[in-house]
């Protein structure tokens, strides 16, 4: 799921939005101190049980921020404390090779997200793409 975070973190800051993705538990907590009824927090979990992101999840909720989760089909503690779910399929195995077809799902999500973020306001989208790729080019 942190590969999917910090894909999506990256997009997100190309269109102007603040945006914060910390991997480490106690950082995200401390980090998450200033959110208030204006943030929204997406939480990835494919089980929807990893511990510190619904703890992360719950803490947002007494924030007031919105919490957007995107998790696997059918009921699990994540799904309980968000006020949006995004299902994606169950398609692995307990015993796996790796998260090819969660971490997969989960991007597509993402990068779905992103598009109707971009779609909603084109203008600013070109204006702020444009000025990220000067930026980049500036600097190599």
């Amino acid at each position: 799921s942190g590969i999917v975070c910090r894909d999506f973190k990256m997009k997100l800051l190309r269109l102007g939005f603040i945006v914060s993705y910390e991997e480490d538990p106690h950082v995200r907590l401390s980090s998450m101190s200033s959110l208030n009824e204006e943030d929204v927090v997406i939480a990835f979990s494919y089980s929807g049980e990893t511990s510190n992101i619904v703890k992360t999840a719950q803490y947002a909720l007494t924030r007031n921020a919105k919490v957007i989760s995107v998790t696997q089909i059918g009921k699990n503690a994540l799904q309980k404390v968000s006020d949006f779910v995004i299902h994606i399929p169950i398609e692995e195995q307990e015993l796996r090779f790796g998260a090819i077809t969660s971490r997969s799902s989960s991007l597509i999500i993402t990068d779905l997200l992103y598009l109707c973020l971009a779609q909603s306001d084109l203008g600013n989208t070109k204006e702020k793409l444009v000025m990220s790729r000067a930026m980049v080019n500036q600097i190599f």
